[in-house]
């Protein structure tokens, strides 16, 4: 039944108890208000101890064990604010040969000399 020159049908592959404890609950969960239990499908609630605030709209829920102890991650979605660089000014570079980088400003940067620690910037 398994033909190995197809790709959608492939030797099974078995797994070793213990290797990757984890399973997910991409739906289905809930979280309390306080964030102090959790409501996974199948289990029912369970308590939890928060190491971080919640932020976001909850998405997927991954249960893992590592030794004695048992983890959940929470995968959440929020809008975040791309970066705002405090500089209002631009800048343009060229590579050349002579000069390594010449800047739109007239300045330039020399290659680096193996010799040296600091690049130079030299203005003309």
């Amino acid at each position: 039944a398994f033909d190995k020159n197809q790709p959608l049908k492939r030797m099974p592959t078995f797994k070793k108890k213990g290797e990757v404890n984890s399973f997910s609950f991409p739906q289905g969960f809930k979280i309390d208000k306080n964030g102090k239990r959790i409501f996974l499908p199948k289990i029912g609630w369970v308590n939890v101890r928060k190491s971080q605030a919640i932020l976001g709209k909850a998405k997927n829920v991954t249960v893992s064990q590592k030794g004695k102890h048992w983890f959940v991650s929470i995968q959440v979605e929020q809008e975040v604010a791309p970066p705002k660089h405090p500089s209002n000014a631009m800048i343009g570079g060229d590579l050349g040969v002579k000069h390594l980088i010449t800047l739109s400003d007239g300045s330039f940067v020399e290659p680096i000399d193996t010799s040296k620690q600091t690049i130079r910037i030299k203005r003309l």
